[in-house]
């Protein structure tokens, strides 16, 4: 009986994913991305700091536009912002260090 040993244990070199940046403002409770071809939510989070926020997206996303990113404020005081047509772009997951 021979045992064969894999080379490829543990992570792989490149591991590409699909990232969204989104900027946040104080204000902005939630963020949402919605797929607009048939607009599913893909991603909906609150939202507790500001600045950038990072979010992986499923990879089929990242070779297209179909996308939209929006922030929204649960007081009703300030209004609600979207993005059309966003791309996230492609990442080497091993190189990036995510903020959230």
């Amino acid at each position: 009986m021979s045992k064969v040993l894999s080379a490829f244990k543990g992570v792989p070199a490149v591991l590409v994913q699909a990232m969204v940046e989104v900027d946040a403002d104080v204000a902005a409770e939630r963020i949402v991305v919605i797929d607009r071809s048939n607009l599913t939510p893909i991603h909906h989070m609150f939202n507790s700091q500001s600045g950038v926020v990072q979010i992986i997206v499923p990879l089929i996303y990242g070779s297209s536009n179909n996308l939209i990113v929006g922030i929204l404020d649960d007081d009703s005081v300030f209004d609600c912002k979207f993005i059309d047509s966003v791309r996230p772009q492609l990442i080497n997951a091993n190189d990036v260090k995510m903020v959230r």
